[in-house]
């Protein structure tokens, strides 16, 4: 009986050891187009693995490829990266299901092509099995880029793109959290999604500006039929950083890859109790870099706006607008903003029935032409005929009017 025991012991010993020492000695390379298959149907799409592969069993399931890539990562969209490596769940192998608790792309390169009508130009899809049955308690990624290319070879790119998230299957749902730079600036990103049903979801987005703390929030459903992104939902833009002055916006957007329409656009500059309000619409075209807005309130208080409601001198009541306004100049846009606003007070005085239009180019935000009533019977407009330099040159008229009486 002893020795029946003994032999049991010493053949699970072995078995262990064997398990153990086995992927030493397995070449898992000449698999490597098995795992190009196995990973092309879980992606579904194309996987090349042209670096080495490792893997092992026990104590945990794991891997570790070289030089992947996904898609068409040179000429279309695509991923590569320098390696992927994972950690995979035993007992979820064992019954038939794959669970990662840990993916990691090393040095990710994802290149997105879109098409001039928006889009995108996807790599061909495999096959849909196996949709849902995977999942990744913690997807991370490490250093890398992500460039954005449209047509006539315009590129967005973003750098040092790091982060982490988790995701229950191929359609979601998902959470996301990265970071990423550009143009010397640091952002940070924070997605999370439900499961997509015939290629629509509800999404729930922030995008911080970490210089300023800016935010973007958007609340709405996302719908990718036909490889052609839409969302359509609420969209909110606000600076909260103190000592400088709150402004925030709000809207109802729809937005693909050429345009974005925002209606029911609500503004509002400085804090709750002294804030000037004012309403609109606007259009953006972000791939040509223009946009139209129209914007107008039926009174604004500058002298409010700048804090305690006492009469000011008029520089004093415009320079939290002009502050306002700087940030519209920091967007690499161009284009017009028409302005109506009933009655404007500012340093004390009233001024009624503006009418204006701005014009964004290049960084400069400058008049284009305004008309307003003065205080008393005086009227004043301006129109602009050229530009010279940060200067606007045109004609200013100002009018005293003659009371007439009925």
């Amino acid at each position: 009986m002893q020795h029946t025991l003994l032999g049991i012991g010493l053949l699970l010993i072995a078995a262990i050891v064997a398990a153990l020492a086995a992927p030493l000695f397995v070449d898992w390379n000449v698999w490597r187009a098995e795992f190009e298959r196995r990973a092309s149907m879980l992606v579904n799409a194309p996987v090349t693995i042209k670096g080495p592969i490792e893997a092992t069993i026990l104590p945990l399931p794991a891997f570790a490829m070289h030089d992947v890539t996904i898609g068409d990562a040179e000429g279309g969209s695509g991923l590569r990266a320098a390696q992927i490596r994972g950690v995979l769940s035993l007992g979820a192998l064992l019954r038939g299901r794959l669970e990662a608790e840990e993916i990691v792309f090393a040095k990710p390169d994802i290149r997105v092509l879109y098409r001039a009508d928006g889009k995108i130009d996807l790599p061909s899809a495999l096959s849909q099995t196996n949709a849902g049955n995977f999942s990744i308690s913690r997807i991370a990624f490490d250093g890398g880029t992500i460039a954005i290319l449209g047509p006539e070879s315009k590129e967005i790119k973003y750098e040092d793109v790091s982060g982490f998230g988790a995701l229950q299957s191929r359609a979601g749902p998902f959470k996301l959290e990265f970071s990423y730079k550009q143009g010397g600036q640091g952002f940070t990103i924070r997605m999370s999604a439900n499961e997509f049903r015939d290629a629509a979801g509800k999404v729930r987005l922030a995008l911080i500006r970490a210089v300023d703390g800016i935010a973007l929030e958007a609340d709405g459903n996302l719908v990718l039929a036909e490889a052609r992104p839409r969302f359509e939902g609420k969209i909110g833009l606000a600076r909260r950083a103190d000592g400088a002055l709150a402004w925030k916006i709000t809207a109802e957007a729809q937005a693909d890859l050429q345009s974005v329409a925002l209606d029911e656009l609500q503004l509002a500059l400085g804090g709750d109790e002294n804030a000037v309000e004012l309403a609109g619409s606007a259009r953006l075209e972000p791939r040509a870099g223009k946009f139209e807005a129209s914007i107008a309130a039926k009174s604004i208080d500058l002298d409010r706006l700048g804090g305690n409601g006492a009469k000011q001198d008029l520089i004093s009541a415009i320079a939290p607008l002009r502050e306002a306004l700087a940030q519209v100049c920091a967007l690499s846009l161009s284009g017009r903003i028409g302005v109506i606003i009933d009655n404007v007070v500012a340093a004390g005085a009233v001024v009624r029935d503006l009418k204006g239009e701005l014009a964004l180019r290049e960084g400069l935000l400058t008049p284009q032409r305004f008309e307003a009533r003065l205080p008393g019977l005086a009227t004043i407009s301006f129109a602009a005929r050229a530009q010279e330099g940060d200067a606007v040159v045109g004609a200013l008229r100002r009018c005293r009017c003659a009371e007439t009486r009925g």
